[in-house]
């Protein structure tokens, strides 16, 4: 193999590294806030309902109080509110343009050069 590709090759992914720590800083964060008001008291509460009636839920005209998706990802994770954050950090903060285009423009350049 050759050794000056290998080290090229290194260097071309040392961007990542800011990134990855900017993002655990910014979990860090994430990780120790309080839950929201709403989130205790409005959509905890329809979870905890969707998961004991089922679909009938959607039929009871309080479940039209919020998007459905409001309540259907706290329940998706059965309430733990650690395991909420952490999906719920990678899918709205990662696609942020400075976070979530580097990676998709690496990908991009190692499938094409």
């Amino acid at each position: 193999m050759n050794t000056t590709y290998a080290r090229d090759r290194r260097w071309h992914m040392a961007w990542l590294v800011p990134v990855l720590v900017l993002a655990a800083i910014r979990l860090a964060e994430i990780w120790g806030r309080p839950t929201p008001h709403d989130a205790v008291y409005t959509y905890l509460p329809a979870a905890q309902r969707l998961t004991t009636e089922g679909l009938a839920f959607f039929l009871d005209p309080e479940s039209y109080r919020m998007a459905p998706l409001a309540y259907i990802w706290p329940a998706l994770w059965q309430f733990d509110q650690d395991a909420i954050r952490l999906p719920t950090w990678r899918c709205f903060w990662l696609p942020q343009p400075c976070c979530g285009a580097p990676p998709i423009c690496w990908a991009v350049r190692a499938r094409h050069c």
